[in-house]
């Protein structure tokens, strides 16, 4: 890296002074992904072990683990086929494991000492370490500003409100229940209705990024752009849901959809541009600024019409029209998506009164169907002004208007519609504007009326992803063929294109690039870039051929260089033998980067937290329970026996159980067979999994309260503990094996959740406790294989 480009990186607004160490481990930015330290056998095994099922399916001799006998032994009845992939899979696995643990170990001392100093400067309670709002870099800040800038920005009572009560399982539990009412009623599908289903959601988390392009506010502090991070909350798949719905509704003639289409749309005009001149005007804080119900009203207008009579009386639901019950039960979901959001920070719970939050699926569709609501009413008096072409992308709007035409007249009118939604503009400096990341230059006399070519913002510090960073290569390609392709498609001539081709090999080499890489992928993008575009001018033949496509199954894999590729290569060579119907796409994952050290959202209470293995303890004696939940903790410790008073009063804990005992009633099994998915396996259905997998929980007589009531014992509900974290509910299934393993806590009455059939022992250690055996028939032919326990 550049010492030119180490300097631009960091900017330090604290009273913190960085130590030269510090600085060093900082300049790669916040993106950076140094070698691992160590080899997580957890996030493998699951993987693995998943992988396996999705190819090859799991059997086993008892169904319900919960009903196992104290000491009984548990048998994995498996087809020779599947114990064939199982030994196989296995060998590959160990194989790989020890290659890439014989290569952490070269890189383990230095990466130790770089994250040690991360983690030195993560404890540093005065500082909060971020990105800037624009551009790629690091800021560093005194916390103290931070939280006072963030804080004023939610103290304004028109956009947030102050709550005192977390209401996240209160919102869960309505909206299911208002998605079942309308899935009953069939106003949605089923289909949709497992989608916008919410469980184990949490609330969301605002976090600030620094506006380093701007000049400090009076205060002193550089002004804040605030992000919600909502991605689990209760609303926010609803959210994707309506957003896709809703999309038909942003479709306008004057929306820019990107980059390119705004090149290929200024390149067909033909105008005499001597005769005007370029004008941008910009929404200042959109987002937070669309007014919610006035919104909703113009989407249930274009959707349904203007009001019905049905609506407007006093006749009760049952007597409305269809049209008028779609209407009604739409503007809910959508108040449910966009009014109902509420978040942490610093300790304290909010709620956002209106606007759009940065964030939402919702966001770009509301701010475009509001501003086109705007544009149908000032579009005609901006024309009759001077406006001669007007085009839009979200909130950024490039207009060519007269030469003679006053842009406060222009900015006046739109200005003039909503007080809430106020633009800024900027006019052409010497013929040249910038519009998106495309620098437009008027030419007054030529056959082509505007030259365009890539514009880097003076917020871009010349990051860009670091050679040395520990990823994939593809993730390098990726990051120059992405630059290269920007530059053939904006450049609009040949002389344009070489000059950002050579800027490209300039930032690329001052990231540690090889030129020979550089030179290699500009060849290729081009070559790619060119033959694609031959291709779309052949004619198209109207016969389609039905082409039948494999079923894609991904697996997971951490990243370890050339060992992970030879990984991939074998486990698609596996499956192709043992199911050729099925495609499998390795994706090979780093380790997390630099930024992990510094998160800037507040921490999800423990109670809250979703898709994570638990262990609660006896407060009088070493017994332990281990669990998981794709639900809140919050309602797995209810489940459990949790007293409403957590005080643990032996009382209160024995008074329970009696109530416990009727409240968690197992359904009945039936005595079905056990089903073989060796011969036509599927994909783990995730949904499915989703669904069912807290059914084993509802037992009689919770493991912890019998303990409580037979030993007269409290039980510390207070200091439960996250174990363990997963997004996918069946790889949270084998984490939770893995742990009982390990552990082997007293109160859990399995020994695992789910057969782990590679890996039967658990992690891994240097002598395997597991023997793979045959069981033959009478004749001594090979039928079934068990492992024993």
């Amino acid at each position: 890296m550049s010492t030119k480009l180490k300097e631009k990186i960091i900017t330090n607004l604290s009273n913190y002074q960085l130590t030269p160490e510090e600085t060093a481990t900082l300049q790669n930015g916040l993106d950076y992904i140094h070698p691992p330290t160590k080899f997580d056998d957890k996030t493998f095994i699951s993987n693995i072990e998943t992988y396996f099922v999705n190819i090859l399916g799991h059997a086993t001799d008892k169904r319900d683990y919960e009903e196992r006998e104290e000491n009984e032994k548990i048998t994995y009845n498996l087809t020779p086929k599947q114990l064939a992939g199982a030994n196989e899979i296995r060998t590959t696995c160990n194989n790989f494991r020890r290659a890439a643990i014989k290569e952490i170990r070269i890189n383990q001392q230095s990466t130790n000492k770089i994250r040690q100093v991360l983690k030195n400067l993560s404890q540093n309670r005065n500082i909060v370490i971020t990105r800037p709002d624009k551009g790629r870099g690091i800021v560093i800040l005194n916390k103290h500003d931070y939280i006072k800038k963030l804080t004023t920005i939610l103290s304004d009572n028109t956009t947030f409100k102050e709550i005192d009560e977390d209401p996240t399982i209160k919102q869960e539990n309505r909206l299911n229940t208002k998605l079942l009412e309308l899935k009953n009623s069939e106003l949605i599908t089923l289909q949709e209705y497992k989608y916008a289903r919410s469980t184990g959601s949490q609330p969301a988390q605002i976090y600030g990024l620094p506006k380093i392009h701007k000049k400090p506010d009076p205060d002193g502090i550089l002004p804040i752009r605030p992000i919600l991070s909502s991605s689990k909350t209760f609303n926010f798949r609803l959210a994707k849901l309506l957003a896709n719905k809703l999309n038909k509704l942003r479709e306008n003639p004057n929306i820019i959809k990107d980059s390119f289409t705004f090149v290929d749309w200024l390149h067909k005009l033909e105008i005499d541009t001597s005769k005007y001149k370029m004008l941008s005007f910009d929404i200042t804080s959109l987002f937070t600024k669309v007014p919610i119900d006035r919104t909703i009203e113009i989407i249930l207008d274009k959707l349904y019409e203007s009001k019905h009579t049905c609506i407007v009386s006093k006749d009760p639901k049952y007597k409305w029209c269809k049209k008028c019950i779609q209407r009604r039960e739409m503007q809910t979901l959508l108040e449910m998506a966009t009014k109902e959001t509420h978040f942490i920070f610093n300790d304290k719970i909010y709620r956002q009164c209106d606007g759009v939050a940065m964030g939402s699926p919702l966001g770009p569709v509301f701010a475009d169907i509001y501003v086109n609501y705007l544009e149908t009413k000032f579009l005609k008096r901006i024309k009759t002004n001077g406006v001669v072409q007007y085009k839009r992308f979200v909130d950024d709007t490039f207009t060519l208007v007269h030469k003679d035409t006053d842009k406060y007249t222009i900015l006046n009118i739109l200005n003039s519609y909503d007080d809430q939604i106020q633009f800024t503009c900027e006019e052409e400096k010497d013929q040249t504007i910038s519009f998106l990341d495309v620098k437009v230059k008027r030419l007054e006399a030529q056959e082509k009326p505007f030259v365009t070519n890539v514009y880097r913002k003076e917020t871009f510090t010349g990051l860009i992803l670091q050679w040395s960073s520990y990823v994939p290569k593809n993730y390098k390609v990726s990051t120059l063929s992405s630059m290269i392709y920007r530059a053939i498609k904006i450049c609009s001539n040949f002389k344009l294109m070489t000059e950002e081709f050579d800027n490209i090999r300039k930032i690329a080499a001052d990231n540690g690039y090889p030129i020979n890489f550089i030179e290699a992928q500009i060849r290729r993008t081009l070559d790619r870039y060119y033959n694609q575009k031959q291709n779309n001018n052949k004619p198209r033949s109207t016969t389609k051929k039905e082409e039948k496509k494999n079923e894609l199954i991904c697996v997971d894999l951490p990243y370890h260089e050339k060992s992970t590729e030879k990984l991939g290569k074998k486990l698609i060579q596996i499956a192709a033998s043992l199911q050729p119907q099925l495609q499998i796409q390795p994706i090979q994952r780093p380790p997390p980067a630099i930024s992990t050290f510094f998160s800037t959202k507040d921490k999800i209470n423990t109670t809250l937290q979703s898709g994570v293995v638990y262990e609660i303890s006896c407060r009088d004696c070493p017994s332990k329970y281990i669990g998981k939940t794709i639900r809140q903790v919050q309602r797995r410790l209810i489940e459990h026996g949790q007293p409403s008073d957590t005080t643990n009063n032996r009382e209160t804990t024995t008074q329970n159980l009696s109530n416990l005992e009727q409240l968690h009633t197992r359904p009945k099994r039936t005595n079905k067979p056990i089903v073989r998915y060796g011969i036509d396996p599927t994909p783990i259905n995730q949904q499915t999994i989703s669904d069912t997998i807290e059914e084993k929980t509802n037992i009689n007589h919770s493991a912890l309260m019998k303990h409580a009531h037979e030993y007269q014992h409290q039980i510390n509900w207070k200091e439960t503990k996250i174990l363990d974290k997963d997004t996918k509910p069946y790889r949270l299934l084998v984490r939770e094996s893995l742990l009982i393993k390990q552990f082997q806590p007293i109160l859990n009455r399995t020994v695992n959740s789910v057969p782990l059939i590679v890996f039967p022992e658990g992690i891994p250690t240097k002598k395997p406790t597991v023997k793979i055996k045959y069981i033959s028939d009478n004749n001594n032919n090979p039928t079934e294989g068990h492992r024993d326990k």
